[in-house]
């Protein structure tokens, strides 16, 4: 990007901003920064010492003409602009905000002419001793449900279907005919690469912090995710998987280790590593040491190390997904989507907290104390749609339904701004609370068409046709996904979901596909799988 402005270098602290080349470094290092971050900085800088209000923001960034929210715009820029620069806005050493005015650089500048600028490469990591780990788990499949209450589980963690599953089976629904509209199709072709972040350890071991490793891992996967050319493995796979298989807390996993999840979760890429929170836990640094490795070979492709401060979490987490994104060679996401990665857990500290320790727990099927965290979050941060998502899930696995309904409805009518993945599921549930199950399907229709090599997503979309009785679109479905390339169709789920659909039709056409997905699930060591699939073949009996 050039600026209307000489080629020249502005020196502050340990920082050098090139505004002719757009780039940022400290000590000659670049400094991971998109446009707007920048853009924002060099105004700044020509204007040190001044102040340069919102509004002349607004016009520089945004001209006239251009729709955007531009308060979300401004504030996500300014976030990762100070994470760039470790800076805190309540404390701050460069840039200070200035009360319904705008913002000043406070450092001083000093200005000299523009030098040229090589971005130090990056040797390839070392390859390490590695021992070999236990095989991979996937979570459980869902179960057969009733109408009445489908749609809590299509869009539930796999903890909390495991959890309540006996709750929803209550006899066959009886059959009824499909739908005569078209039958769903996904581009097998427009199928992509996919990731799985694994997690990240707590180094210090300080309980306190514990929260962190799922709110790293949650933001990390919507960075990732953002702009749809990565697909993404959920959190709540990754943690099922940990629970019946853990794996060693190493920064890095054997071959034999990563071939076992990547065919599990049907991930070709791995994330893992550690982080450590550093001196006071509420004015502290945190640092974040990341991997990325070949799920096939298990090569490791990347490995770095950001740190920020702790207040600047969404700042470092960015940092960390550029780093990856530019590594796989991602397109850098637009404005837009940063706002949408932002949205992805709650702004203030103390709710993000509460809300990343309720995963945890939801996702370890302790749902009443899910509930119980996700009512905190939701007091702190009432307008973040996600919380009432999961409060809608855990409503509803408890049996209180107008409740669920009612946060549903909250989440729908806040989801806006959320990626498109977490929008669709939104819909989707709320369309289903409704009864509106052509509405629901087409929700989940979007969600699979977006990622057809997603087992998970055909799922939940065959579950709402299951419900709505277009089993002959849902087959259809299942067809598609057994011609997918490994490990996608030799998913257990594939047969099972073919047997129950079948299943209807009475007879015991349906044992063999029950038979061959439960050898299938014994085989890999799924074990909940199997037990789910041998209930419902004795159902079937």
């Amino acid at each position: 990007m050039n600026f209307a402005t000489p080629s020249r270098l502005l020196r502050f602290g340990l920082f050098e901003a090139d505004l002719q080349n757009g780039l940022l470094t400290r000590k000659g290092v670049r400094i991971r920064l998109q446009e707007q971050p920048f853009h924002i900085l060099a105004m700044l800088l020509q204007r040190a010492g001044q102040i340069v209000t919102r509004e002349e923001l607004r016009q520089n960034l945004w001209p006239g003409g251009t729709y955007v929210d531009f308060d979300g715009n401004l504030n996500s820029a300014l976030k990762r602009l100070r994470a760039a620069l470790n800076d805190d806005a309540d404390n701050p050493r460069f840039i200070a905000t200035i009360p319904k005015r705008g913002y000043r650089f406070i450092a001083p500048v000093t200005i000299e002419g523009a030098v040229p600028f090589t971005e130090p490469e990056i040797s390839p990591a070392p390859s390490p001793s590695e021992k070999s780990e236990p095989a991979a788990i996937l979570p459980a499949a869902a179960p057969r449900l009733s109408n009445r209450r489908w749609f809590f589980l299509a869009s539930a963690s796999v903890a909390v279907i495991a959890l309540v599953a006996f709750i929803f089976l209550r006899g066959r629904p009886a059959a009824t005919p499909a739908s005569s509209s078209a039958q769903a199709r996904a581009d097998v072709g427009a199928i992509g690469r996919s990731v799985a972040v694994l997690g990240f350890q707590n180094a210090t071991g300080r309980s306190g912090d514990a929260w962190l490793s799922t709110a790293l891992a949650e933001m990390l996967r919507t960075e990732l995710g953002a702009g749809g050319k990565l697909r993404v493995v959920s959190g709540e796979n990754v943690a099922q998987f940990r629970i019946s298989s853990p794996w060693s807390e190493t920064d890095s996993l054997s071959r034999q280790t990563t071939s076992r999840i990547g065919k599990a979760l049907n991930s070709d890429l791995l994330v893992l590593g550690s982080f450590a929170a550093l001196g006071d836990p509420q004015n502290g640094v945190v640092r974040v040491d990341f991997r990325l490795q070949d799920a096939q070979t298990g090569e490791i492709l990347y490995q770095g190390a950001e740190t920020g401060s702790e207040k600047q979490f969404f700042g470092l987490v960015a940092n960390v997904g550029v780093a990856l994104r530019e590594r796989l060679g991602l397109p850098m996401i637009s404005e837009s989507e940063e706002v949408s990665v932002v949205s992805s857990l709650p702004s203030d500290p103390d709710a993000n907290r509460f809300y990343s320790l309720g995963l945890a727990k939801l996702r370890d099927a302790d749902v009443a104390a899910a509930k119980d965290l996700f009512l905190q979050a939701e007091k702190l941060a009432p307008r973040f749609p996600l919380v009432h998502l999961m409060l809608f899930r855990t409503w509803g696995g408890l049996g209180y339904d107008q409740k669920a309904n009612e946060e549903i409805k909250t989440a729908y009518q806040l989801s806006a701004s959320l990626p498109e993945t977490d929008k669709l599921q939104i819909e989707g549930a709320y369309f289903g609370s409704l009864k509106e199950l052509d509405k629901a399907a087409a929700a989940y229709r979007a969600m699979y068409t977006l990622y057809p090599d997603s087992v998970d997503y055909a799922e939940q979309f065959i579950v709402v046709l299951n419900a709505a009785g277009r089993r002959e679109e849902a087959l259809a479905v299942v067809k598609q996904l057994r011609n997918l390339p490994p490990p996608a169709s030799e998913d257990p789920r594939v047969d099972f979901w073919e047997g129950q659909l079948i299943s209807y039709s009475g007879g015991t056409a349906a044992q063999p596909y029950f038979e061959r997905a439960a050898a299938e699930a014994a085989s890999r060591g799924q074990k909940l799988l199997y037990a789910l699939f041998r209930l419902h073949q004795c159902v079937n009996l």
